[in-house]
């Protein structure tokens, strides 16, 4: 389902239902391996993007909004697998370890936050950021054995640049699209105030991914041409998220609700500056 037909879902679900998990007893299935799935995409998607910034070859700037955006995606990995729902990529192990694969996701969400705190910022190095994710661990042991898709691996010559925003743009989707399940009730709603602070950090960047002119993926050329009125746009929606995202946790999910129907103008962009898929 796409983000706009859940946003339309929800608009008639929410005021009915209200806010809160999923009816007791529901059974796991296939909307559960779809979530569980944005959230894994944005992950890859983001560390994707955050390696192009300890290349050296994306903004060192946006190197906190990164880490802002790994953290709150990875505190929503155990909510997203509790639902021991078979499908997509996961191994049978995730349940038959549960212990072990819940305290490896915590522990990932934990040691991104202490990269962040006080004066740590300033220290960390390429090495200990790649070490603090340690991605590899969970997929060797479970993953099913897939191929990974990477936009650098030889199947595009965008420059980085390009390759850049298409990460940034690939995890914005998915954050959107994962919220737009929890807005449509197909799932439980325990990270929505992450999946607000995930997309705001990703705003934040996307205003700056484009800056620079360079033509390639699904940018329209007009994203150039009418450069003051898109920049506008992404500052708004990135500012829109951000007092959302701040709004839900200071007075919770019910408050942000009718800001944040319009904070997400994502569409509004896509139709004038993002080519169809």
């Amino acid at each position: 389902m796409s983000f706009r037909s859940c946003l339309k879902a929800s608009a008639i679900v929410v005021p009915v239902l209200g806010w809160g998990l999923l009816p007791a007893g529901q059974a796991a299935g296939p909307d559960d391996v779809d979530y569980r799935q944005n959230v894994m995409k944005t992950l890859g998607a983001q560390v994707e993007a955050l390696e192009l910034v300890l290349q050296g070859r994306a903004p060192a700037r946006d190197l906190q909004h990164h880490l802002a955006a790994l953290e709150a995606t990875s505190a929503q990995i155990v909510s997203a697998f509790e639902p021991a729902a078979v499908g997509g990529n996961a191994s049978a192990d995730v349940w038959d370890d549960w212990a072990g694969f819940s305290a490896h996701a915590r522990e990932q969400a934990e040691r991104l936050s202490a990269l962040r705190d006080g004066e740590a910022v300033r220290e960390f190095s390429p090495d200990r950021i790649r070490e603090a994710l340690n991605c590899a661990h969970c997929h060797d042991t479970y993953r099913l054995d897939t191929k990974e898709f990477r936009l650098e691996a030889g199947d595009t010559p965008d420059p980085a640049a390009v390759v850049y925003r298409r990460y940034l743009m690939r995890a914005m989707d998915a954050q959107t699209a994962a919220l737009g399940q929890i807005l449509a009730w197909m799932v439980a709603d325990g990270n929505f105030l992450s999946h607000l602070e995930a997309i705001a950090a990703n705003a934040h960047m996307s205003v700056g991914a484009f800056e620079p002119a360079v033509a390639g993926g699904e940018s329209l050329p007009r994203v150039w041409a009418d450069r003051e009125d898109f920049a506008a746009r992404m500052q708004a929606l990135a500012d829109g998220i951000g007092q959302t995202s701040r709004t839900a946790r200071r007075l919770g999910k019910d408050a942000a609700l009718v800001p944040l129907m319009d904070a997400l103008t994502c569409d509004q962009c896509h139709d004038l500056y993002r080519r169809s898929n």
